[in-house]
């Protein structure tokens, strides 16, 4: 029983960026939403399912008055996603340029990363790398009057962050 107890509490803090690390983050997000709830989400733009995941959370209103989404672009291992994810950070609008590729298939100017860019990206892959994000998206909700991360997608496991 001790051994079953060890195992799950390991399987909920291994992996897991904390809650300070990722509001650390906020700042280099493409933000949607303006609700309590804070729903930070790891997405490569070439991905179908972080696709159908920006396209389900961009068009229901519910959603995105009842959380906040801080979505940061990170490369899956099985796409060639840098370029594109550098471009779209160095766009202009970069929520714009996000849409436009990820919905709409847009092409984008492909560009190489700025320095800010490559510090903004490294900052990310910091906190991307201590997931679990492999083969698809990686997110994670927390309530912000009780803040207990209580949803999971993608290969994300939850945990109490005080």
């Amino acid at each position: 029983m001790k051994i079953l107890l060890l195992l799950i509490v390991y399987l909920l803090l291994w992996g897991q960026p904390t809650k300070q690390e990722l509001k650390s983050l906020e700042s280099d997000a493409i933000v949607f939403g303006n609700g309590t709830n804070r729903v930070y989400a790891f997405l490569d733009p070439m991905c179908s399912v972080s696709q159908h995941y920006l396209e389900l959370i961009s068009s229901n209103e519910t959603f995105l008055k009842t959380n906040t989404y801080y979505i940061f672009l990170h490369r899956l291992e099985k796409f060639d996603s840098d370029e594109l994810i550098d471009s779209i950070y160095m766009a202009h609008d970069r929520k714009k340029a996000l849409i436009d590729n990820m919905l709409f298939g847009q092409k984008i100017e492909l560009k190489f990363a700025s320095e800010e860019v490559e510090e903004l990206r490294n900052r990310i892959r910091i906190v991307a790398n201590k997931t679990q994000m492999k083969q698809r998206p990686y997110i994670l909700m927390y309530k912000l009057e009780d803040d207990i991360c209580d949803v999971k997608e993608g290969s994300a496991a939850c945990m109490i962050l005080k």
